[in-house]
Protein backbone atom coordinates (compact mmCIF):
# COMPACT_ATOMS: atom_id res chain seq x y z
CA UNK A 1 0.00 0.00 0.00
CA UNK A 2 2.65 2.65 0.86
CA UNK A 3 4.50 1.68 -2.41
CA UNK A 4 1.85 2.10 -3.96
CA UNK A 5 1.02 5.46 -2.64
CA UNK A 6 4.61 6.59 -3.35
CA UNK A 7 4.23 5.64 -6.93
CA UNK A 8 1.38 7.81 -7.33
CA UNK A 9 2.98 10.89 -5.53
CA UNK A 10 5.25 10.46 -7.81
CA UNK A 11 3.43 10.44 -10.55
CA UNK A 12 1.69 13.27 -9.29
CA UNK A 13 4.70 15.49 -9.44
CA UNK A 14 5.59 14.35 -12.85
CA UNK A 15 2.68 15.34 -14.17
CA UNK A 16 3.21 18.74 -12.46
CA UNK A 17 6.56 19.13 -13.49
CA UNK A 18 5.58 18.54 -17.10
CA UNK A 19 2.34 21.13 -16.88
CA UNK A 20 4.78 23.56 -15.67
CA UNK A 21 7.02 23.32 -18.44
CA UNK A 22 4.31 23.04 -20.98
CA UNK A 23 2.30 26.54 -19.21
CA UNK A 24 6.01 27.92 -19.22
CA UNK A 25 6.49 27.30 -22.86
CA UNK A 26 3.16 28.89 -23.37
CA UNK A 27 3.99 31.60 -21.96
CA UNK A 28 7.10 32.11 -23.39
CA UNK A 29 5.13 32.14 -26.86
CA UNK A 30 3.09 34.73 -25.69
CA UNK A 31 5.97 37.25 -24.81
CA UNK A 32 8.10 36.81 -27.98
CA UNK A 33 5.30 37.18 -29.92
CA UNK A 34 4.51 40.54 -28.89
CA UNK A 35 7.67 42.67 -26.45
CA UNK A 36 10.26 42.00 -29.39
CA UNK A 37 8.19 44.30 -31.63
CA UNK A 38 6.72 47.02 -29.93
CA UNK A 39 9.24 49.53 -31.05
CA UNK A 40 9.23 48.21 -34.25
CA UNK A 41 4.82 48.20 -34.47
CA UNK A 42 5.60 51.92 -33.59
CA UNK A 43 7.88 52.86 -35.66
CA UNK A 44 5.66 51.42 -38.39
CA UNK A 45 3.01 53.48 -37.64
CA UNK A 46 4.84 57.00 -37.43
CA UNK A 47 5.88 56.89 -34.16
CA UNK A 48 8.88 59.20 -33.00
CA UNK A 49 11.93 59.13 -31.04
CA UNK A 50 9.94 60.08 -27.97
CA UNK A 51 7.19 57.39 -28.54
CA UNK A 52 9.76 54.77 -28.89
CA UNK A 53 11.40 55.42 -25.47
CA UNK A 54 7.97 55.31 -23.90
CA UNK A 55 7.84 51.78 -24.96
CA UNK A 56 10.29 51.25 -22.46
CA UNK A 57 10.12 53.57 -19.78
CA UNK A 58 6.10 53.92 -19.58
CA UNK A 59 5.79 49.88 -18.56
CA UNK A 60 9.10 50.24 -16.43
CA UNK A 61 6.71 52.92 -14.13
CA UNK A 62 3.49 51.52 -14.25
CA UNK A 63 5.70 48.02 -12.34
CA UNK A 64 7.22 50.12 -9.86
CA UNK A 65 3.96 51.47 -8.93
CA UNK A 66 1.71 48.36 -9.35
CA UNK A 67 4.51 45.53 -7.86
CA UNK A 68 4.21 45.78 -4.26
CA UNK A 69 0.37 45.90 -3.86
CA UNK A 70 0.15 43.28 -5.98
CA UNK A 71 2.36 41.26 -3.85
CA UNK A 72 0.70 41.99 -0.84
CA UNK A 73 -2.77 41.26 -2.24
CA UNK A 74 -1.81 37.68 -3.33
CA UNK A 75 -0.48 37.38 -0.20
CA UNK A 76 -4.17 37.44 0.97
CA UNK A 77 -5.82 35.44 -1.26
CA UNK A 78 -6.17 31.58 0.36
CA UNK A 79 -4.80 29.67 -2.73
CA UNK A 80 -2.69 31.39 -5.80
CA UNK A 81 -3.84 29.28 -8.89
CA UNK A 82 -6.74 31.07 -9.05
CA UNK A 83 -5.38 34.93 -9.20
CA UNK A 84 -2.28 33.42 -11.39
CA UNK A 85 -5.38 32.26 -14.05
CA UNK A 86 -7.04 35.41 -13.95
CA UNK A 87 -3.77 37.64 -14.46
CA UNK A 88 -3.33 35.60 -17.81
CA UNK A 89 -7.09 36.15 -18.70
CA UNK A 90 -6.49 39.99 -18.48
CA UNK A 91 -3.16 40.42 -20.50
CA UNK A 92 -4.86 37.95 -22.71
CA UNK A 93 -8.08 40.34 -23.52
CA UNK A 94 -5.78 43.47 -24.54
CA UNK A 95 -3.65 41.46 -27.56
CA UNK A 96 -6.83 41.96 -29.12
CA UNK A 97 -7.17 45.65 -28.12
CA UNK A 98 -4.04 46.21 -29.11
CA UNK A 99 -3.82 44.42 -32.71
CA UNK A 100 -6.80 46.88 -33.13
CA UNK A 101 -5.10 50.44 -32.33
CA UNK A 102 -3.88 50.77 -35.98
CA UNK A 103 -7.51 51.59 -37.08
CA UNK A 104 -7.46 54.65 -33.98
CA UNK A 105 -6.37 57.56 -36.47
CA UNK A 106 -4.62 59.86 -34.50
CA UNK A 107 -4.65 57.98 -31.01
CA UNK A 108 -3.07 54.89 -32.41
CA UNK A 109 0.52 55.61 -31.11
CA UNK A 110 -0.95 57.03 -27.46
CA UNK A 111 -3.12 54.16 -27.35
CA UNK A 112 -1.26 51.24 -27.96
CA UNK A 113 1.86 52.74 -25.85
CA UNK A 114 -1.26 53.27 -23.33
CA UNK A 115 -2.16 49.56 -23.86
CA UNK A 116 1.44 48.12 -23.48
CA UNK A 117 1.86 49.74 -19.96
CA UNK A 118 -1.68 48.13 -19.27
CA UNK A 119 -0.29 44.98 -20.25
CA UNK A 120 2.56 44.57 -18.25
CA UNK A 121 0.83 45.26 -15.04
CA UNK A 122 -0.86 41.81 -15.06
CA UNK A 123 2.13 40.31 -16.96
CA UNK A 124 4.16 41.27 -13.72
CA UNK A 125 1.65 39.98 -11.45
CA UNK A 126 1.42 36.88 -13.02
CA UNK A 127 5.16 36.83 -12.74
CA UNK A 128 4.78 37.19 -9.11
CA UNK A 129 2.03 35.15 -8.26
CA UNK A 130 3.50 32.35 -10.45
CA UNK A 131 6.99 32.21 -8.43
CA UNK A 132 4.87 32.10 -5.20
CA UNK A 133 2.49 29.26 -6.58
CA UNK A 134 5.17 27.16 -8.38
CA UNK A 135 7.15 27.14 -4.46
CA UNK A 136 4.32 25.78 -3.07
CA UNK A 137 3.31 23.02 -5.55
CA UNK A 138 6.73 21.64 -5.87
CA UNK A 139 9.50 20.78 -2.80
CA UNK A 140 12.95 22.77 -2.95
CA UNK A 141 14.59 19.97 -4.43
CA UNK A 142 11.51 19.10 -7.12
CA UNK A 143 11.32 22.67 -8.48
CA UNK A 144 15.18 22.53 -10.04
CA UNK A 145 14.96 20.30 -12.76
CA UNK A 146 11.26 21.77 -13.95
CA UNK A 147 12.25 25.29 -13.78
CA UNK A 148 15.80 24.56 -15.66
CA UNK A 149 13.51 22.64 -18.33
CA UNK A 150 11.22 25.95 -18.47
CA UNK A 151 14.26 28.03 -19.06
CA UNK A 152 15.51 25.54 -21.50
CA UNK A 153 11.76 25.67 -23.43
CA UNK A 154 11.92 29.52 -23.06
CA UNK A 155 15.11 30.27 -24.84
CA UNK A 156 14.46 27.97 -27.67
CA UNK A 157 11.39 30.04 -28.75
CA UNK A 158 12.96 32.96 -27.87
CA UNK A 159 15.38 31.93 -30.45
CA UNK A 160 13.22 30.57 -32.95
CA UNK A 161 10.61 33.03 -33.05
CA UNK A 162 13.18 35.94 -33.40
CA UNK A 163 15.22 34.41 -36.50
CA UNK A 164 11.86 33.18 -37.61
CA UNK A 165 9.61 36.97 -36.91
CA UNK A 166 13.18 38.92 -38.28
CA UNK A 167 13.37 37.16 -41.60
CA UNK A 168 9.52 37.58 -42.36
CA UNK A 169 9.59 41.09 -41.52
CA UNK A 170 12.53 41.72 -43.65
CA UNK A 171 12.23 39.62 -46.60
CA UNK A 172 8.62 38.93 -46.89
CA UNK A 173 7.36 41.74 -46.09
CA UNK A 174 7.93 44.68 -48.17
CA UNK A 175 5.75 47.51 -47.61
CA UNK A 176 4.87 49.58 -44.45
CA UNK A 177 1.01 48.08 -44.63
CA UNK A 178 2.06 44.37 -44.73
CA UNK A 179 4.54 44.88 -41.36
CA UNK A 180 1.27 46.22 -39.89
CA UNK A 181 -0.73 43.91 -40.53
CA UNK A 182 2.03 40.70 -39.78
CA UNK A 183 2.69 42.93 -35.68
CA UNK A 184 -1.43 42.72 -35.97
CA UNK A 185 -1.25 38.72 -37.08
CA UNK A 186 1.23 38.27 -34.35
CA UNK A 187 -0.38 39.96 -31.13
CA UNK A 188 -4.34 37.43 -32.32
CA UNK A 189 -1.48 34.09 -32.17
CA UNK A 190 -0.34 35.74 -28.93
CA UNK A 191 -4.21 35.78 -27.63
CA UNK A 192 -4.45 32.36 -28.56
CA UNK A 193 -1.44 31.42 -27.12
CA UNK A 194 -2.15 32.53 -23.96
CA UNK A 195 -5.86 31.32 -23.61
CA UNK A 196 -4.18 28.05 -24.06
CA UNK A 197 -1.89 29.05 -21.18
CA UNK A 198 -4.24 29.88 -18.82
CA UNK A 199 -6.10 26.13 -19.41
CA UNK A 200 -2.77 24.45 -18.88
CA UNK A 201 -2.27 26.46 -16.02
CA UNK A 202 -5.82 25.46 -14.49
CA UNK A 203 -5.53 21.80 -14.85
CA UNK A 204 -2.15 22.08 -13.47
CA UNK A 205 -2.87 20.05 -10.18
CA UNK A 206 -2.51 22.22 -6.60
CA UNK A 207 -5.06 19.72 -4.69
CA UNK A 208 -2.32 18.99 -2.10
CA UNK A 209 -1.38 22.70 -1.20
CA UNK A 210 -3.83 23.59 1.59
CA UNK A 211 -5.85 26.90 1.50
CA UNK A 212 -3.79 29.76 3.29
CA UNK A 213 -5.49 31.76 6.36
CA UNK A 214 -7.13 34.99 4.27
CA UNK A 215 -5.29 38.16 5.48
CA UNK A 216 -6.83 41.58 5.33
CA UNK A 217 -5.24 43.90 2.42
CA UNK A 218 -2.57 46.31 3.67
CA UNK A 219 -2.40 50.30 3.20
CA UNK A 220 0.49 51.81 1.44
CA UNK A 221 2.08 52.70 4.81
CA UNK A 222 1.33 49.67 6.19
CA UNK A 223 2.79 48.16 2.95
CA UNK A 224 6.30 50.44 3.41
CA UNK A 225 6.36 49.28 7.33
CA UNK A 226 6.16 45.60 6.78
CA UNK A 227 8.71 45.46 3.85
CA UNK A 228 10.86 47.25 6.45
CA UNK A 229 10.01 44.44 9.03
CA UNK A 230 10.29 41.55 6.47
CA UNK A 231 14.02 43.12 5.19
CA UNK A 232 15.08 43.29 9.12
CA UNK A 233 13.62 40.31 10.50
CA UNK A 234 14.83 37.87 7.77
CA UNK A 235 18.50 38.65 8.03
CA UNK A 236 19.83 36.36 5.08
CA UNK A 237 17.28 37.34 2.35
CA UNK A 238 18.17 40.63 3.08
CA UNK A 239 21.94 40.18 2.73
CA UNK A 240 21.17 38.03 -0.34
CA UNK A 241 18.92 41.69 -1.75
CA UNK A 242 21.72 44.18 -1.05
CA UNK A 243 24.22 41.98 -3.00
CA UNK A 244 22.08 41.06 -5.64
CA UNK A 245 21.13 44.70 -5.87
CA UNK A 246 25.01 45.62 -6.40
CA UNK A 247 25.32 42.72 -9.06
CA UNK A 248 22.51 43.84 -10.76
CA UNK A 249 23.19 47.61 -11.16
CA UNK A 250 26.43 46.55 -12.52
CA UNK A 251 24.74 43.83 -14.76
CA UNK A 252 22.80 46.59 -16.49
CA UNK A 253 25.24 49.37 -16.53
CA UNK A 254 26.94 47.49 -19.90
CA UNK A 255 23.50 45.74 -20.98
CA UNK A 256 22.63 49.22 -23.41
CA UNK A 257 26.36 49.58 -24.09
CA UNK A 258 26.94 46.16 -25.13
CA UNK A 259 24.89 46.73 -28.03
CA UNK A 260 26.03 49.94 -28.64
CA UNK A 261 29.85 48.44 -28.71
CA UNK A 262 28.65 45.21 -30.99
CA UNK A 263 27.24 47.58 -33.36
CA UNK A 264 29.32 50.57 -33.69
CA UNK A 265 32.66 49.97 -32.44
CA UNK A 266 33.12 46.54 -33.84
CA UNK A 267 30.83 46.75 -36.86
CA UNK A 268 28.57 43.63 -36.17
CA UNK A 269 25.59 43.96 -38.81
CA UNK A 270 22.24 43.15 -37.96
CA UNK A 271 22.12 39.50 -39.47
CA UNK A 272 25.63 39.31 -37.66
CA UNK A 273 24.45 40.74 -34.70
CA UNK A 274 20.82 38.43 -34.96
CA UNK A 275 23.10 35.63 -35.32
CA UNK A 276 25.14 35.87 -32.53
CA UNK A 277 21.65 36.10 -30.14
CA UNK A 278 20.68 33.02 -31.94
CA UNK A 279 24.06 31.27 -31.14
CA UNK A 280 23.58 32.70 -27.11
CA UNK A 281 19.98 31.71 -26.42
CA UNK A 282 19.82 28.08 -27.84
CA UNK A 283 23.43 27.42 -26.10
CA UNK A 284 21.57 28.40 -23.05
CA UNK A 285 18.41 26.07 -24.30
CA UNK A 286 20.91 23.10 -24.09
CA UNK A 287 23.06 23.61 -21.28
CA UNK A 288 20.03 24.55 -19.11
CA UNK A 289 19.37 21.00 -17.76
CA UNK A 290 22.91 20.39 -17.36
CA UNK A 291 23.08 23.13 -15.33
CA UNK A 292 19.96 22.26 -13.42
CA UNK A 293 21.28 18.80 -12.58
CA UNK A 294 24.56 20.75 -10.93
CA UNK A 295 22.42 22.63 -9.32
CA UNK A 296 20.78 19.64 -7.49
CA UNK A 297 24.24 18.17 -6.50
CA UNK A 298 25.87 21.48 -5.48
CA UNK A 299 23.11 23.50 -4.61
CA UNK A 300 22.32 27.20 -5.71
CA UNK A 301 24.99 29.06 -4.14
CA UNK A 302 27.91 26.88 -5.49
CA UNK A 303 26.42 27.38 -9.03
CA UNK A 304 25.23 30.66 -9.23
CA UNK A 305 29.04 31.78 -8.22
CA UNK A 306 30.17 30.33 -11.58
CA UNK A 307 27.62 32.38 -13.13
CA UNK A 308 28.32 35.71 -11.78
CA UNK A 309 32.22 35.30 -12.51
CA UNK A 310 31.43 34.32 -16.24
CA UNK A 311 29.04 37.34 -16.29
CA UNK A 312 31.60 39.49 -15.32
CA UNK A 313 34.15 38.06 -17.82
CA UNK A 314 31.91 39.35 -20.77
CA UNK A 315 32.23 43.12 -21.01
CA UNK A 316 36.18 42.73 -20.35
CA UNK A 317 36.35 40.28 -23.10
CA UNK A 318 34.57 42.30 -24.91
CA UNK A 319 36.83 45.25 -24.70
CA UNK A 320 39.88 43.32 -24.94
CA UNK A 321 38.96 41.08 -27.57
CA UNK A 322 36.59 43.05 -30.31
CA UNK A 323 36.93 41.47 -33.58
CA UNK A 324 34.41 39.01 -34.80
CA UNK A 325 36.28 35.92 -33.75
CA UNK A 326 35.99 37.64 -29.96
CA UNK A 327 32.87 38.17 -30.17
CA UNK A 328 31.63 34.66 -31.41
CA UNK A 329 33.90 33.45 -28.09
CA UNK A 330 31.85 35.83 -26.05
CA UNK A 331 28.54 35.09 -26.46
CA UNK A 332 29.39 31.23 -26.51
CA UNK A 333 30.57 31.79 -23.06
CA UNK A 334 27.55 33.90 -22.49
CA UNK A 335 25.30 31.06 -23.67
CA UNK A 336 27.08 28.44 -22.00
CA UNK A 337 27.41 30.40 -18.15
CA UNK A 338 24.44 32.05 -18.59
CA UNK A 339 21.79 29.15 -17.34
CA UNK A 340 24.08 29.30 -13.58
CA UNK A 341 23.57 32.44 -13.31
CA UNK A 342 19.95 32.47 -14.05
CA UNK A 343 18.81 29.35 -12.76
CA UNK A 344 21.01 29.83 -9.46
CA UNK A 345 19.75 33.39 -9.12
CA UNK A 346 16.26 32.09 -9.01
CA UNK A 347 16.36 29.05 -6.58
CA UNK A 348 18.54 30.66 -4.23
CA UNK A 349 15.88 33.42 -4.16
CA UNK A 350 13.31 30.70 -3.51
CA UNK A 351 15.50 29.49 -1.04
CA UNK A 352 16.07 32.53 0.59
CA UNK A 353 12.67 33.69 0.96
CA UNK A 354 11.00 33.39 4.23
CA UNK A 355 7.59 30.91 4.07
CA UNK A 356 5.55 33.64 6.01
CA UNK A 357 4.40 36.26 3.77
CA UNK A 358 6.51 34.48 0.52
CA UNK A 359 4.75 36.58 -2.13
CA UNK A 360 5.17 40.02 -0.50
CA UNK A 361 9.13 39.11 0.03
CA UNK A 362 9.64 37.98 -3.61
CA UNK A 363 7.41 41.45 -4.83
CA UNK A 364 10.20 42.91 -2.79
CA UNK A 365 12.70 41.15 -5.11
CA UNK A 366 11.56 41.62 -8.11
CA UNK A 367 10.61 45.71 -6.95
CA UNK A 368 14.61 45.65 -6.26
CA UNK A 369 15.19 43.90 -10.04
CA UNK A 370 13.03 46.64 -11.69
CA UNK A 371 15.14 49.43 -9.61
CA UNK A 372 18.47 47.91 -10.96
CA UNK A 373 16.97 47.63 -14.44
CA UNK A 374 15.64 51.21 -14.16
CA UNK A 375 19.17 52.65 -12.66
CA UNK A 376 21.81 50.57 -14.22
CA UNK A 377 21.55 51.79 -17.95
CA UNK A 378 21.08 55.18 -16.91
CA UNK A 379 24.49 55.21 -15.04
CA UNK A 380 26.23 53.60 -18.01
CA UNK A 381 25.48 56.19 -20.10
CA UNK A 382 26.25 58.37 -17.78
CA UNK A 383 29.86 56.96 -17.33
CA UNK A 384 30.34 56.44 -21.52
CA UNK A 385 29.65 59.92 -21.71
CA UNK A 386 31.72 61.32 -18.79
CA UNK A 387 34.86 58.88 -20.34
CA UNK A 388 34.97 56.34 -22.84
CA UNK A 389 32.42 53.40 -23.92
CA UNK A 390 35.73 50.88 -23.21
CA UNK A 391 36.26 52.33 -19.46
CA UNK A 392 32.65 51.94 -19.17
CA UNK A 393 32.16 48.41 -20.14
CA UNK A 394 35.60 47.25 -18.15
CA UNK A 395 34.20 49.26 -14.95
CA UNK A 396 30.41 47.28 -15.62
CA UNK A 397 32.77 43.76 -15.48
CA UNK A 398 35.08 44.90 -12.22
CA UNK A 399 31.65 46.08 -10.52
CA UNK A 400 30.14 42.61 -11.52
CA UNK A 401 32.87 41.20 -10.61
CA UNK A 402 32.60 42.44 -6.99
CA UNK A 403 28.89 41.24 -6.85
CA UNK A 404 30.12 37.59 -7.75
CA UNK A 405 33.17 37.44 -5.30
CA UNK A 406 30.25 38.89 -2.57
CA UNK A 407 28.45 35.90 -3.20
CA UNK A 408 31.72 34.01 -3.40
CA UNK A 409 32.48 35.00 0.25
CA UNK A 410 28.79 34.49 1.37
CA UNK A 411 29.13 30.54 -0.35
CA UNK A 412 32.26 29.67 1.57
CA UNK A 413 31.10 31.31 4.78
CA UNK A 414 28.02 29.11 4.69
CA UNK A 415 30.02 26.24 3.76
CA UNK A 416 32.16 26.54 7.29
CA UNK A 417 28.81 27.04 9.27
Amino acid sequence: MKHDNKLRQTGKKQNIAAMVVLEGALWALVVQFTSPFYQLFVRQMGGDDLAISLVSSLPALFALVTLMPFSAYIDTVPRKKPFVARMIFIYAMLLPLMAATPYLGSFKIPAFILLIALFNIPLLAYTVGWQSFFADILDERERVMPHARREMMKNYIQGIVSVAGGFVLSYICVTNAQKITTYQILFIIAFVFAIMQRRVLVKTDDSHVGDKAKKKMLSVSEMVKMAACELKKNKGFSVFLIMLFVFQIAANMGSSLFFIYVVNVVGANEFLKNTLDFVGVMLFGVTATFWGRIIQKKGSRFTSVIGYYACALSPILLVTWNNTVGLWINYVISGLFAPPLHLGMFNDMLEQVPEENRTFNIGIYNTMMQVAAFIGPLLGVMVYRASTIEFALILSGVLRGVGGLLFHIRYVKGKKA
